[in-house]
């Protein structure tokens, strides 16, 4: 297994473990660190992979200020950097980072949006100004040009490629980008209050209804048969997931409704939950696929796995001892890094402990680049797992000291004369 670490000094780490890696345990297989970026102090606040020049799995980074690098997994070297010119203020955060279609698309917190392709030897910049503030910005996993945002007192939005698209457009879908859809509220609670709004992650859900599907391909990558997201075309129907810092997990689908189809306030926590992930099945072609479920942090200790179609929590991940700052899932693993300065990496059907890796310095991100284990490694169970311990301790004979034998006689005696 492979993932990549980011940190709140700047380095950037790669780390390769096995099954059963527990760093503060000696008998346990170590994990192979490489520090690809040197400390900077300068915080790594995104992290994503591309595709660059045919090398997959190339590190992107997203540091404060608009300023965005794709890094050499094999040298460590700067390949690509640039920096919105808007930004006028260094420390204005990176709230989105992601690679899709071809691009790097970034933001920050102050709704400053860029879109670069890899693609062309150009280095034009693609520019738009988005509603803010923000908390969070994700891209459409088979559309091309279509965002989801939102953060304080503002409902996520949806913005995409107008539904006429130029030639211009065609060759860069994030151009022309305008909003599409924009979520209303819930209703006021019992006390007619008004029900707080500030959405913090957001995905798009697959749609299996084959009516769904179009032939639209013109912006559309080949060999995407097994793919359970619908090749839609541009404003399509969305539906999607969202949580909040206010414990709400919520549906929407945008051919029905401007607001959430249901909305579940999660009373397991009392903490803002941040880090959404889809869990897939592990073999999509399947006939009867198993019920779409996510994976999200609280800014306690609780990453915490969600059924959407029973709208209850299927369980929790072994708690770890810090809150967790990034979650990440890919096929058969779930991993997260810590305030605890660990990383963690559980199985994502059973939710067993698999790896426990010490960085050393609070991480910010994790991405993970390989799921597969490189070895048998150390399987991780308690000790009395199998009841050898107990057997081994009813096996030895008991030994008394002399006082202990004396003091046993004289109750003896004593009990004997009463």
């Amino acid at each position: 297994m492979k993932v990549y670490t980011s940190d709140e000094l700047g380095q950037l780490k790669a780390i390769e473990f096995t099954r059963g890696t527990i760093t503060s345990d000696p008998d346990t297989p170590k994990p192979a660190i490489n520090i690809l970026i040197k400390p900077t102090k300068i915080p790594i606040q995104r992290l994503t992979t591309c595709t660059y020049n045919n090398a997959i799995d190339t590190p992107v980074i997203g540091l404060p200020g608009g300023i965005v690098q794709v890094i050499d997994k094999e040298t460590a070297e700067i390949l690509q950097e640039w920096k919105d010119p808007r930004v006028q203020d260094e420390t204005d955060k990176c709230i989105g980072l992601a690679y899709a279609h071809g691009y790097i698309i970034s933001c920050t917190s102050s709704g400053l949006f860029t879109a670069r392709s890899l693609a062309s030897s150009s280095t034009t910049t693609t520019l738009h100004t988005l509603p803010s503030p923000l908390s969070f910005l994700r891209t459409h996993p088979t559309e091309a040009g279509t965002i989801i945002f939102g953060g304080k007192d503002r409902d996520v939005e949806i913005w995409a490629r107008p539904p006429t698209p130029t030639q211009e457009d065609v060759k860069n879908p994030f151009t022309g980008l305008k909003q599409v859809f924009k979520a209303k509220n819930v209703k006021n609670d019992e006390l007619d209050l008004t029900v707080p709004i500030w959405p913090t992650d957001a995905v798009f859900l697959p749609i299996t209804t084959p009516s769904s599907t179009t032939t639209d391909t013109a912006t559309e990558p080949s060999g995407n048969g097994n793919n359970r997201y619908a090749r839609t075309a541009p404003n399509a129907n969305y539906k999607f997931i969202t949580i909040t810092r206010f414990r709400h997990i919520r549906l929407y689908d945008s051919s029905l409704a401007r607001r959430p189809l249901w909305s579940h306030h999660l009373a397991s926590t009392a903490h803002p939950l941040h880090s959404l992930t889809l869990l897939l099945p592990s073999n999509p072609d399947d006939d009867e696929p198993e019920p779409e479920t996510v994976v999200f942090a609280d800014t306690h200790s609780r990453v915490t796995q969600f059924s959407l179609s029973t709208r209850l929590e299927t369980g929790s991940y072994l708690r770890p001892t810090g809150a967790p700052t990034s979650v990440a899932c890919s096929g058969r693993i779930v991993a997260a890094v810590c305030l605890d300065r660990y990383l963690w990496v559980w199985d994502a059907a059973t939710r067993e402990l698999l790896a426990k890796v010490f960085l050393k310095v609070k991480p910010t991100a994790v991405v993970v680049v390989d799921d597969e284990d490189l070895g048998d490694g150390v399987k991780v169970e308690s000790e009395d797992e199998d009841g050898e311990g107990e057997d081994v301790w009813e096996g030895l004979e008991e030994v008394k000291t002399e006082s202990e034998g004396e003091e046993e006689g004289e109750r003896v005696k004593r009990r004997r004369r009463v």
